[in-house]
C-alpha cells in the first residue's frame, strides 16, 4: 500500500511541481531545462535527507525483531 501511494503520489505531483517551478520561479515555457535543474537540486537532497533519517528507524525496528 505504500509503495502504492507513494507511486501514485509522485505520478501526481512530479510533473505539477515541475510545471509550477516553470511558471512561477523561472517565470518562461522556454527554459524548461533550468526548471528540470532547479527541481533535481531540490528534490535529490530533500530524498536523500529523507533516507537518511528513515534509516535511523528502520535499523532500530529490524533489531528490535
Amino acid at each position: 500500500m505504500f509503495l502504492f501511494a507513494q507511486a501514485m503520489l509522485g505520478t501526481a505531483m512530479g510533473p505539477f511541481a515541475l510545471a509550477m517551478i516553470t511558471d512561477h520561479v523561472i517565470g518562461d515555457e522556454a527554459r524548461i531545462g533550468e526548471a528540470l535543474a532547479l527541481y533535481g537540486a531540490i528534490v535529490v537532497p530533500l530524498g536523500v535527507l529523507l533516507v537518511v533519517l528513515g534509516r535511523k528507524y528502520y535499523i532500530a525496528v529490524e533489531t528490535a525483531t
